[in-house]
């Protein structure tokens, strides 16, 4: 499938990325690889790179009577030969800047860390590289407010 990493530098670079606060919380957000069939939670980047598709969810037929019946299915309906649908049965397309994990990876050189609750502007992919959360941002508004409201009296 795929050469295999270094077991030093994937034990080093398991401990370092499970002390983030990047690392799935629940199984059903960790990464995984069932029967080299099923591809789930992968980084868009990750999977174009083995696949050639951004996605991340990727899904083989379950046998060769649903690949032949897909198929022909394809055959008959004009499909292009590039289709993903020749190979997989199931693929959930993401770009990367869709990826929730991605705006939250650091730049080269600077620890990892998440967006906090109460984060107004953020740096990610939007208008200009910066994101406004309204919410945040009435939020904010609403506590000065009050805190005010409560200084004056």
């Amino acid at each position: 499938m795929s050469t295999q990493m270094d077991h030093k530098q994937d034990k080093e670079l398991l401990a370092y990325w499970e002390a983030t606060p990047l690392w799935p919380l629940v199984d059903e957000h960790t990464t995984s690889i069932v029967n080299k069939s099923l591809f789930a939670n992968f980084c868009p980047e990750v999977s174009f790179d083995r696949f050639g598709l951004f996605a991340s969810y990727l899904a083989r037929y379950a046998d060769e009577i649903d690949r032949e019946l897909a198929e022909q299915w394809l055959a008959r309906n004009g499909a292009s030969p590039k289709s993903w649908a020749w190979n997989w049965q199931t693929v959930q397309e993401m770009h990367y800047t869709d990826c929730p994990l991605y705006a939250q990876l650091p730049l080269k050189g600077s620890p990892p860390t998440a967006v906090k609750p109460g984060d107004v502007l953020t740096i990610k992919p939007a208008l200009w590289g910066i994101s406004i959360d309204i919410k945040q941002l009435i939020a904010l508004g609403i506590r000065w407010w009050r805190k005010r409201a409560g200084k004056d009296h």
